[in-house]
């Protein structure tokens, strides 16, 4: 664990008016506890990677917004909001169907295999 002060991610934006949460607002408490438990480093304020660590999706062009993985076809934003991050990211991979799976499934499934999140230990 890194020698500093307990201190977890910024998350700006989350209390913004308008915002209409999928399944409620998030509570982080027990990924803070993970964060603050397996971090290794503490990045100095004003830093690039202090400023990677704290993006947020305030920071998106969502118009030009588009994302991709393993050399298979793109995804604009509107299609990951409604697809979800599963499905559009894992693209004709041998153990996974995505044409099986809704945004919900696929979050249920993923929650349920990793309820303690990914862990590199």
């Amino acid at each position: 664990m890194a020698d500093s002060p307990s201190v977890c991610p910024h998350r700006q934006y989350m209390d913004e008016p308008g915002i209409e949460w999928r399944e409620g607002k998030p509570d982080f408490t027990e990924v803070d506890k993970a964060y603050l438990e397996g971090r290794t480093q503490t990045h100095k304020e004003g830093s690039l990677e202090k400023v990677v660590e704290d993006l947020d999706w305030q920071t998106v062009d969502k118009e030009a917004f588009t994302i991709r993985a393993n050399n298979q076809r793109s995804f604009c934003l509107k299609e990951l909001i409604e697809e979800g991050n599963y499905t559009t990211l894992m693209q004709n991979q041998p153990l996974y169907n995505t044409e099986a799976h809704t945004f919900e499934s696929s979050h249920n499934l993923f929650r349920s295999a990793f309820k303690e999140g990914f862990h590199g230990n």
